[in-house]
This record gives C-alpha cells, structure tokens and sequence, in this order.
C-alpha cells in the first residue's frame, strides 16, 4: 500500500478554507495511488485553541466544515484534532467510505467492555492503532505513546507518530556544553523525549518496523512546526522525507516483506542548528503577523547585538516595508554613539525610524538620562504599534529573561522572537546571518550587554567566552534542572555560579511581565 503525509500550513480558525485545501491534498494524494492520507495534528485547529473549544459556535463551524470534508475525501485518510495543547486530549479521526472512527474514543470504548458473550475486547494492545488493507498501524502523539508502540512493535508494521509540540532547540545539545562530558542527572529526566531523527532510523532498524514522523508546518503563537515529516522503512532507510519550512506531499510505498536489503536510499539535507533556528524563528514572527490584521512590526533599535539581530530577523521574515524602528532620542550623550549606529542601519536599509522626542510631541532641550530616555522609546513603542496596526516587538533573549534586573521599566511589546533563545546562540545567528549580507554595523555585533556585577571578567578577556559560559551555566540551570553544587562541580567555578544562581531567584518577578515568546 501507498501512504501518504501532506505536510502543509493552516489557519486556526478559518474553517472552510482549510478543508478546501486538505481536500485539494486528498485528492493530490489518490492520484498518487495513495491508500492513506495522513494530516498533521494542527491541520484542524492549530496548536492553541482550547479557548476557543469553549465557543459552541466555533465548535459548530468546525463540525460542519469537516463533515464536508468526510463527504468529498476519495481516499481514507487519518486527521487529528487538537482542541487542548495536550497530546493526551488529541482525537485522531480515521476517514473512510463517508464514514468517522474516533480512534481514542473508540480505543477507550473498547477497553471498558468486559468479556460478555460475544463482546469482546477489539485490541490486545495498549497502544492506539487500526488496520488497512491488511496493514497494521500504531499511532502515537507523545513521547510515551512512542516508547509504548515500539514495545509492542511485533504487533505493528507501522509506527505513526505526530508531533504535537514543536520544535524545540532543547532537543539538541546546546552548543556551550557540546563537548563536556555527561553526568549521570543527564540520563534521568522527570519525561520521556522523543528520538532525534537519527534515533528514529535506529529503532526502526533495531525494531523492524516502518516509523512514521508528521510533523506540522507554521507558527502558533508561543510554538513554531517547521515540517520534516519522515518515512522510515524497516531497514532504517529513509524511504520519503518532506523539507522543513515548505508545504509538501510525500509518498512511500509501504512493503512489509522481508527482503534483506531496502529498495530506499534518501539521504537528507542538514542545517546547522543555528541555521535551522533562524529559519524557525522566521516562521513563528511570519505567522505571528500574518496570521493577524498587523500591517507589520514595530521595534526599538538601539544598536545592541540583541535589537539588531531582531532587526535582521524581521527583514527575513518580513522584509523592509513592514518595519518601522523607534530610535535613541537626540540629546543624551550616553547613547550618541547607539544613536549613530542605529540611524545609520535605518537608513542603508531604507527603513522607517522615529525619533522619541519627535514623535511623542516633545520640545526643548531638557537633558535625559538612559533611564528615562529608554522609557520615552518604549512610549513611543507602544503608540506606534497602536497607531499603525503594529505587531510590537521586543528583543529580549532567554539570558536576559534569566538575569534581568531591570524589573520597572515599562514593558510595551507583546511579542519576543528570541525569548526562548540564549543570548550566545542569538549572537551567532546575528554573525551567520550578516555573513550572508552585512546589514548589521560591526560595533552593534559587539554590545553584548553582560552584566558587570556578575564579574564576569574573571572567565576571559573576551566578552564572547565570558556570554558562553554564562550561559552554560544558565542552560545547566534552566535547561537540565542542576542545582548550584551541580553546576559548579560540572564547570568547576564556585562563585560566578552562585552569584548567577542568585542573580536568576532574584528576577523571578520581572520574568512574569515580559511579552511572550515561541517556545523553540
């Protein structure tokens, strides 16, 4: 049999167009000679709609719009539905002859009837799964639903599993700490995590069983599905893959002989990780506004290496015309120099940029502080987005959120694109990407803003060493739950780690007022 995935991008909400289009890949598909047609689990609803399941009407909408498709499909297809971001509230549809089988439902049915006559128990498993054509299918939505099918693989010949988080940078090692040496609190983890792509070949391999990955495609507020769906033959070749960042429709042809070898010799094309994170945080900031009425973004440019690398995220994933800058005021001495620099990024990349004092009506000389001058951007911030349909954005990273002192200051942005990102990570994306074209002035790649009361200068003379090990101790604390004696074990600096430690318990509150963020 032919299985088939259509990895492609939908808008929550908009019901009947995306029926339209699911029904426009079904039929793709059957011309294909597809027997099955499997959709990601946000095709339906996106990943966030659990307040909108409260809406009778919404519900309502949804119902009738994919009854329709129920009716038009010519192929079976598998369609989940996510109405709680909670893989273990998702419902998979099984679409066949104009008729809808609930597999949890019908899976959870089955389990409570106990053996009276000729009522028997349907599955001798525990994991979900159905049959066609003779095929038999697992079908998993989390990480333990994945440990479980591959337990009870002599049952399936296919392993399909749908990714309802995301993509997450966590999943890999984080470049700080790539090369040190695990410990044993690295192999117990409180949840289970799902194989990388290489793991998934080896268990397919190890197993004897067809893996199946679908994977979803666009921005969903705090999460970003950057497609890569995978189809993994029972040799551990890749027998279909889809690009990430593109819609595609795959197919495969799903033998479940036992040939020695495999007909399937795909290799895939890698990104580096940063690579592959710009590209992810494009998609989130591309939707986020797309996905709205927001005639584009705003955002404060004060020539750091955070506001420009935001700034040149932005141009990708938006481009020029949809920009428009808040700049240092004239007159404080302190930021001439940020002043300069950012102005004169506005102006070689033809963008719109405003002037605090200017824009909020501002006359005389009156001398400001930093304080007060970053407060009157974030005024102007604010106002702008709402004066001209803006989406507002800040450039807060994951380092900053940790360490940040900062706990007054007026907040006007609803959306940080780097906000799940470490601050050495966001400043190698800022050199990757002005590599390709230099949009970013040389002095603004070298304000790292490090916190000078951490004494940080007693790691290195390079404030580049000095950002990688704070956060390699910020990842160790954050990202594999260490303690304090953990850390300073592992990295062998007793002080700057509790001096951090103490830094991060201190900003919990200010952490609690900052915009949101994809959760990469």
């Amino acid at each position: 049999m032919k299985l088939a995935i259509a990895q492609m991008k939908t808008r929550p909400g908009a019901h009947e167009e995306n029926v339209k289009r699911m029904l426009e890949q079904a039929h793709a598909a059957h011309e294909l000679g597809a027997s099955l047609l499997v959709f990601p689990a946000p095709v339906l609803t996106g990943l966030n709609s659990d307040s909108l399941a409260l809406s009778r009407q919404y519900l309502s909408d949804l119902s009738d719009a994919f009854q329709s498709f129920v009716h038009e499909s010519p192929i079976p297809c598998l369609v989940p539905l996510m109405l709680h971001p909670l893989a273990i509230e998702t419902e998979v549809f099984f679409v066949q002859d104009q008729h809808i089988n609930p597999l949890r439902f019908t899976d959870s049915f089955n389990r409570s009837l106990v053996d009276v006559g000729d009522i028997k128990v349907k599955s001798s498993t525990r994991s979900l799964g159905f049959e066609l054509e003779g095929c038999h299918f697992a079908v998993s939505l989390s990480a333990d639903d994945f440990g479980l099918a591959l337990h009870e693989s002599d049952s399936f010949d296919v392993i399909l599993h749908f990714d309802c988080a995301g993509y997450c940078i966590d999943d890999d090692i984080h470049p700080s700490v790539a090369l040190r040496s695990p410990t044993q609190s690295d192999t117990l983890a409180p949840f289970a995590e799902m194989p990388s792509e290489s793991g998934l070949i080896a268990e397919a391999r190890r197993t004897g069983t067809w893996i199946v990955s679908v994977e979803g495609l666009g921005g969903f507020g705090r999460q970003v599905m950057t497609g890569g769906s995978l189809i993994i033959d029972q040799w551990g070749e890749i027998a279909a893959s889809a690009p990430s960042f593109q819609e595609a429709l795959i197919v495969a042809d799903i033998e479940t002989t036992s040939e020695l070898s495999s007909p399937h010799a795909q290799e895939l094309k890698h990104d580096t990780l940063h690579e592959y994170l710009w590209q992810a945080l494009q998609l989130a900031l591309k939707d986020m506004v797309e996905g709205t009425d927001l005639q584009g973004v705003a955002l404060i440019l004060d020539a750091s290496m955070r506001s420009s690398a935001l700034l040149a995220l932005c141009i990708d994933a938006l481009g020029p015309t949809k920009i428009q800058l808040v700049v240092p005021p004239d007159g404080v001495e302190q930021m001439r120099d940020v002043r300069h620099d950012a102005l004169t990024m506005a102006h070689e990349l033809g963008l719109v940029s405003h002037d605090p004092r200017e824009y909020l009506g501002f006359v005389g000389s009156a001398t400001l502080s930093v304080a007060d001058a970053q407060q009157l951007m974030e005024f102007s911030l604010g106002r702008l987005a709402q004066t001209e349909k803006l989406l507002a954005l800040s450039s807060y990273d994951k380092t900053y959120a940790a360490i940040s002192s900062n706990k007054m200051l007026l907040q006007a942005a609803s959306f940080a694109p780097f906000g799940d990102v470490y601050r050495s990570d966001v400043y190698a994306m800022a050199r990757a990407r002005n590599a390709v074209s230099p949009i970013i002035v040389p002095q603004a790649l070298r304000r790292l803003e490090l916190p000078e009361e951490l004494n940080l200068s007693s790691v290195s003379r390079s404030e580049v060493t000095q950002l990688s090990e704070l956060d390699a101790i910020l990842y160790l604390l954050i990202g594999r739950g260490y303690d304090a004696a953990g850390i300073a074990a592992e990295l062998e600096r007793d002080e700057l780690v509790v001096s951090v430690v103490n830094r991060v318990q201190a900003s919990e509150l200010s952490r609690r007022t900052l915009p949101i963020c994809p959760v990469v």
